[in-house]
């Protein structure tokens, strides 16, 4: 947390809040979420009424996708930007053999960015299973399971990537859920709309060491921008 304070102050960005990251990819942004939440005593920040969620490993999104899934999310409740799939998608048997696979047209790769009413996603999460929070990745399932909200899904653009690293400090892809990754990976970022403020978004987030080198303005070194999804 102090490394990240000291990168926030180096480059002066304005409008972020630092929370506490959880140990897997849905505990982390539910610790976003309370941070938030009126009924948490210790909550300093006001609720919004949309919140995005966003990798922190995809740091060249654009403002046009941020506010297609946050003007999406305030008429449906939730939204998530999507992209076709590369590759096709296949579900073996038990006994290592494949069992069927996915017509690739018929199907789309869940992206980030994702929006949501806060009030839908934070009862999402409050009503999450211990399985769902270690084991979870997808936040719009999470949404349709316990609160009942459909996602708008919204056409992304190409550079919706992830970075990777090929440094000691990552076993795997940077934002992956930290049981597959060096522990102090933290794999999202929640942006609330500034109210007044037009097209402008507030930082909530916990950052890794290695995630935090994604804030300067040069790329660090042992990392690649390779467009994989």
């Amino acid at each position: 947390m102090e490394a990240m304070k000291g990168i926030i102050q180096k480059y002066q960005h304005k409008r972020i809040s630092l929370v506490e990251a959880g140990v897997t990819r849905h505990r982390s942004i539910f610790n976003g979420l309370k941070a938030l939440a009126e009924d948490q005593p210790d909550s300093k920040l006001s609720k919004p009424e949309v919140v995005i969620i966003h990798d922190a490993v995809r740091p060249f999104v654009e403002e046009d996708i941020l506010l297609k899934v946050a003007t999406a999310a305030k008429e449906h409740g939730a939204a998530g930007a999507i992209r076709p799939l590369v590759s096709t998608v296949i579900s073996p048997s038990a006994d290592g053999c494949l069992d069927h696979s996915l017509e690739r047209a018929r199907h789309r790769a869940s992206e980030m960015p994702q929006a949501f009413l806060y009030d839908v996603i934070y009862a999402a999460y409050q009503q999450c299973s211990d399985y769902d929070l270690e084991f979870g990745t997808e936040c719009l399932q999470l949404a349709l399971k316990y609160c009942h909200v459909k996602a708008k899904l919204v056409e992304g653009s190409p550079d919706l990537w992830k970075v990777f690293s090929t440094s000691p400090c990552s076993r795997g892809v940077i934002g992956a859920s930290s049981r597959y990754s060096h522990p102090l990976l933290v794999p999202a970022l929640l942006l609330t709309p500034t109210a007044g403020a037009g097209h402008q978004f507030r930082l909530l987030g916990a950052v890794s060491w290695c995630e935090q080198q994604l804030l300067a303005p040069t790329t660090p070194e042992g990392f690649s921008t390779s467009p994989c999804s």
